[in-house]
């Protein structure tokens, strides 16, 4: 109650809430309704710019992905929770978005699939159509394996449909994208060993860059 005015929370900031809300979900994140509890005020700081730096140093966004995996069938924390994470990717005042953990998109992308709420399925896709405009969140996004087919059954069922067909759009490019990368490095790799087969230092770059490409 307190935290819904914007002077009281600039004061609440201040004082060190935060930090006492961060401290308490990762202690109690098994707890399901202290966890809710958390929640529900770190998702209003979360949109202060000043309470969001604090929030990202305690690592609050991968607590609270840890929490809605804890706790997969409680809508009220799949929608908080969801808003938490885009809020805290969103940089506003930079007009950027910041790479997320694969945990946290996993998290998000679990909501959508665990739930048919349309609290949830709305918060889950608004993240999702935030992280996108980051590459490496979009990489992220497009090695799930059921993501096609999770957006593909929103669209049909005219659930978030807009939400659903920009990330679904975003996802293909990205895949053909790495397939032609993918091709690429393949055919450079065949390339080298079969020019300089004879030398032994070869081998370890190869095994390099299939490490570095993920082959």
């Amino acid at each position: 109650v307190l935290a819904a005015s914007e002077r009281n929370r600039t004061n609440l900031v201040r004082s060190g809430v935060c930090a006492m809300l961060a401290n308490a979900l990762a202690q109690y994140r098994w707890d399901k309704n202290l966890a809710r509890s958390a929640l529900i005020p770190l998702r209003i700081f979360s949109t202060e710019l000043e309470a969001r730096c604090e929030i990202q140093e305690m690592g609050v966004s991968r607590t609270t992905a840890k929490v809605m995996l804890s706790h997969p069938s409680v809508a009220s924390i799949q929608c908080d929770g969801c808003a938490i994470l885009s809020n805290l990717a969103v940089e506003i005042e930079k007009s950027k978005v910041t790479a997320v953990d694969t945990l946290e998109i996993r998290a998000v992308i679990e909501a959508v699939m665990n739930h048919k709420a349309e609290s949830v399925i709305s918060s889950a896709c608004f993240a999702l159509k935030n992280f996108i405009y980051n590459e490496a969140n979009l990489r992220r996004i497009s090695r799930f394996k059921r993501i096609t087919e999770i957006l593909e059954q929103l669209i049909q069922l005219e659930t978030n449909t807009f939400m659903a067909e920009k990330i679904l759009e975003r996802v293909y490019i990205s895949r053909a994208q790495d397939d032609s990368l993918e091709l690429q490095v393949h055919d450079a790799l065949r390339d080298r060993v079969a020019k300089q087969s004879d030398h032994p230092d070869v081998v370890n770059d190869v095994v390099a860059t299939m490490t570095e490409y993920n082959i």
